[in-house]
């Protein structure tokens, strides 16, 4: 019976030394199935690091991912009756998805489990890739689960179990990404950068490099909230997480593998750590500096075109005249308009990045002062009370939290969906032009939408026009965002004279009146919410109610509410001079009213 790997400590023999990772890769049986793909210079990032960076085009590989390589690599090592009894795999997504190619090119049944919160396009490419050779699973909220499930149905079975990284075939398969780097590069690196999960690539990369070129550092790159591999190295031993982030999905394990902690401990100089929003306003700038590459390379092909037009001007067709110069002005107004985003976008990225700073500077200085006082202070009941900071902080993080779920399973799953329809469509031209253009069509809707949902996560984040045009106009634009992206009937009634506050203040009103409104969705349930803001000569007097499922009053001073955030609310407003009210009770709804100083 086939036991995974995952279950055991590997033994002084089943840890490859350098030499044998070496030999195992150059046997690797990576490309009956994988291409070599294309390392491609970054000019705008090279330009901006002032050094030179180079992408491995891995999203290239006919599953969009490395992983095709280990899992082959695994599987076409397979015995006669390896083969015949099947294979079984855990997966978020990738790995599943290079699993499936690998069985159906094989001819090898194969089980695939996968956790419940996996995108629905990958679980969809899955059943694609594998067809009949494949059966898909789901169970568990996270791979550690699917692993779990997996494990049970082999020993069932008497399944193979294809591990996603701790397997040395695997990591033999993942470490052909190392090797075509060496060889497509004149002289070795200084650095490579590879992305860690359990760290099969990661080990993979760093132990063919390492062996070829010592002087190369390899560095890991990982979700600050997935940060297994880096906890790991940092103890000397592996760390199992507690829990792990979903905004990098493919990267969320709890515990990385004992053969890949070992050659990681051995090769790779660090871990970085990337927090969330760090990973989405990266993956967004690779991909627009990558974009605004490949329509300068387009502008410089119909360019060329379009002078060899020009010398030949009485030989050559009017339609191929007319097609060459629409050729250079489509490209150049694309090229124009990516370039003016891209600017525009490192242009945030950098006010963003001061402002964090600047935050994280504050909020240093606010904890410090204030855990003094506490400490002084003490709490009730004997244990010292939490500090005001730490529960401003905790609440800011469950929002970020929040809208990074959103920002997961909302505009990062699309795009996914939009490289897969471009690759569709791309492969479609010759063979099927009106099928393309319909996917063309379905494509430009998709783009649509997204760019919505993006904007819904800029008002959510931060509202350009609360500095410009204040409370009241942005409240109202809000409310309506919020009812039709809800579908919860939100009503605003705004009564006397509407006028500007000090900025704080009006920060202050519309993030609480945004927190009661997703507690009123989220946690509340509610079907309906009335929201009154009166703007007097000397208060600002604010009420949120809701028909939703309600709380006791007696919970205000439990974890409960402070999960809610209300206890952080009410001491917002009371340190702004204000008093707040609270109205509930199980099963009548919530009333939530509050006061502020004009002055």
């Amino acid at each position: 019976m086939s036991v995974p790997l995952a279950t055991r400590e590997p033994s002084a023999s089943e840890t490859p030394a350098g030499h044998d990772l070496l030999r195992h890769t150059l046997a690797a049986r990576v490309y009956e199935v994988a291409r070599k793909t294309p390392l491609e210079p970054a000019a705008l990032l090279s330009a901006r690091l002032v050094n030179r960076v180079l992408l491995k085009r891995e999203d290239l590989q006919p599953v969009f991912s490395f992983k095709l390589r280990g899992a082959y690599n695994k599987m076409a090592a397979l015995g006669t009756a390896e083969r015949a009894n099947g294979v079984i795999a855990a997966s978020a997504g990738n790995h599943a998805q290079g699993v499936a190619l690998a069985a159906a090119r094989l001819g090898i049944r194969a089980v695939i489990v996968m956790p419940v919160t996996a995108p629905q396009v990958k679980v969809d490419a899955v059943r694609r890739f594998g067809g009949d050779f494949v059966e898909v699973l789901l169970a568990g909220d996270s791979y550690s689960d699917a692993q779990a499930a997996a494990a049970r149905i082999q020993a069932e079975r008497d399944l193979v179990f294809v591990h996603p990284f701790d397997d040395l075939a695997v990591i033999a398969g993942q470490a052909t990404v190392g090797m075509e780097l060496l060889q497509q590069l004149p002289a070795p690196p200084d650095a490579v950068f590879v992305p860690v999960g359990g760290g099969g690539l990661l080990a993979g990369v760093a132990g063919y490099v390492k062996a070829l070129s010592p002087q190369t550092k390899v560095i890991g790159v990982q979700a600050a909230d997935s940060d297994a591999m880096a906890r790991s190295l940092e103890a000397g031993a592996r760390v199992t997480l507690p829990e792990v982030g979903l905004f990098a999905d493919g990267t969320a394990v709890k515990q990385v593998g004992a053969l890949t902690f070992e050659l990681c401990r051995r090769h790779v100089a660090e871990v970085l750590r990337a927090k969330g929003t760090e990973v989405a306003i990266s993956s967004v700038d690779v991909s627009e500096a990558a974009e605004v590459e490949r329509l300068a390379q387009r502008n410089t092909q119909v360019t060329n075109r379009l002078r060899q037009v020009e010398a030949m001007l009485d030989t050559i067709p009017r339609e191929d005249i007319r097609e060459a110069y629409t050729a250079v002005m489509e490209t150049q107004q694309r090229l124009f308009t990516m370039r003016g985003q891209l600017e525009k976008l490192q242009s945030n990225q950098k006010s963003m990045t001061r402002y964090l700073d600047l935050l994280h500077s504050v909020l240093d200085v606010a904890g410090r002062a204030e855990y003094e006082s506490q400490v002084e202070a003490g709490g009730t009941e004997g244990e010292p009370a939490r500090p005001l900071v730490v529960r401003i902080i905790e609440a800011q993080e469950r929002e970020r939290q929040r809208l990074s779920r959103q920002m997961h399973d909302g505009p990062a799953q699309s795009l996914t969906n939009l490289i897969l329809q471009a690759e569709i469509c791309e492969r479609l031209f010759d063979t099927d032009p009106d099928r393309a253009r319909t996917e063309l069509t379905n494509l430009k809707t998709a783009v649509a939408a997204t760019f919505q949902k993006v904007k819904g996560f800029i008002l959510n984040l931060r509202p350009m026009m609360l500095d410009d045009l204040g409370v009241v106009p942005t409240l109202r634009r809000y409310v309506d965002s919020f009812a039709e992206n809800s579908g919860v009937s939100t009503h605003l009634t705004v009564t006397g004279k509407e006028g500007r506050l000090e900025s704080y203040k009006e920060v202050t009103i519309f993030r609480i009146i945004q927190e009661l409104l997703n507690n009123a969705c989220e946690y509340s349930h509610a079907t309906s919410i009335q929201i009154n803001l009166d703007m007097g000569d000397d208060l600002v007097r604010v009420s949120v109610e809701d028909n939703g499922s309600g709380f006791e009053p007696s919970e205000l001073a439990s974890q409960t509410a402070d999960q809610l955030g209300l206890a952080t609310i009410r001491e917002r407003v009371e340190m702004l001079g204000g008093q707040i009210h609270f109205d509930s009770g199980l099963g009548r709804g919530t009333k939530v009213s509050f006061e502020l100083p004009v002055s």
